[in-house]
């Protein structure tokens, strides 16, 4: 009897304790549920690309030249006031950064050859892979519909060397440099600068040479010549110098391109400036990335 009696209390006592045991594992469930889902929903969701089909249609069907490009550039920046572009991809898939080195090396010294970096012919600007800290790859878009993309596209380098930064658009097809720009790190105090924006002489006539020098590069470089000369299209390129050298290439009388070259300087976190030079077309101001 008292056997029976044992044996009962303890499958009650062992009942009770399954009991809190079994209701301490569903209110610890029912806390750490919600967390847990939320986790392995954001691990499903987030940062994962989703893909589509589009249909891509082009201003241009081809550009047989590199100043087809430009007017493309010229007549969709003065219809629509500004152009767009998306970031395509990771730059390994298109193109090594070894590659878009030489490359790179290759169009500053064919720039160089036809004069167009005059003002910093002392400056060592050649480029290593290892130093390239930005690399990226844009498609121009319409904006017209999200679906209309554009079929000019070109590549951001951003190369961090020890004395400056060196930033060039290239663009992928004709590997031509469409903006260059150069900052040099070294702090300069504003009261101490005695001129801003160009680094030329006073003497007109010498100012006038050097823009012919550098305008005929341009044209060479870009082969705007070649092309006035194969094409009936309306090109008129005219010219206005201030402090810096300023030039326009007008496409069918309509729509230009303005390319320059100039000096400024930019301010840092501690009120000292740091100095730039660039050359090209303006294409941070023209494009909406």
């Amino acid at each position: 009897m008292k056997n029976s009696d044992s044996r009962q209390k303890l499958r009650q006592v062992i009942f009770t304790i399954l009991g809190i045991l079994l209701v301490a594992a569903l209110f610890c469930l029912a806390i750490a549920f919600p967390t847990y889902y939320s986790m392995l929903y954001d691990k499903n969701t987030l940062n994962k690309l989703n893909y589509k089909d589009i249909v891509v249609n082009t201003y241009e069907t081809s550009y047989e030249t590199f100043p087809d490009k430009l007017r493309s550039f010229a007549r969709v920046y003065g219809e629509e006031g500004k152009i767009h572009a998306i970031r395509i991809g990771k730059p390994e898939i298109w193109m090594d950064k070894q590659e878009l080195t030489e490359i790179a090396n290759r169009e500053l010294e064919i720039m160089k050859n036809n004069g167009m970096l005059t003002s910093i012919l002392s400056e060592n600007i050649a480029l290593k892979a290892k130093k390239l800290s930005v690399c990226e790859r844009y498609t121009i878009y319409k904006t017209q519909s999200e679906d209309d993309l554009q079929g000019i596209s070109f590549w951001k380098l951003v190369y961090k060397k020890p004395k400056k930064t060196i930033t060039l658009y290239l663009d992928e097809e004709f590997h031509k440099v469409y903006y260059l720009d150069i900052m040099f790190k070294q702090k300069l105090d504003p009261k101490a600068l005695s001129t801003y924006g160009t680094s030329y002489s006073d003497s007109n006539n010498q100012i006038e040479t050097i823009f012919y020098d550098w305008w005929n590069g341009i044209y060479h470089y870009y082969g705007i010549d070649a092309y006035e000369l194969q094409s009936s299209t309306n090109i008129v390129a005219s010219w206005t110098m201030i402090q810096n050298l300023e030039g326009y290439i007008e496409f069918d009388g309509a729509h230009s391109i303005r390319l320059y070259e100039t000096w400024f300087y930019s301010e840092t976190k501690t009120d000292r400036l740091h100095k730039h030079w660039c050359m090209g077309m303006p294409i941070e101001g023209m494009i909406q990335f």
